[in-house]
């Protein structure tokens, strides 16, 4: 029995290979989301732009220990 797995992103089902996902993290290392050749983009489209490329990018909740600036 051979099972499909799909992933649905932005309302498109996604017939993805489980032999090809690899995991996604953004500019600072930190774990976003499971991928296939398939879904990889569509995946990464979800996400600002800076969130991948810019390890300085604006956050407004606390990540990895980090102080927010107002307290």
């Amino acid at each position: 029995m051979q099972i499909e797995i799909f992933c649905v992103v932005k309302n498109v089902a996604y017939e993805c290979e489980p032999s090809s996902y690899s995991s996604e993290h953004d500019a600072r290392g930190i774990y976003l989301t499971r991928v296939c050749d398939r879904c990889r983009e569509a995946k990464l489209s979800t996400y600002r732009p800076e969130v991948l490329t810019n390890p300085r990018y604006q956050v407004d909740e606390l990540i990895d220990g980090d102080d927010f600036p107002w307290s």
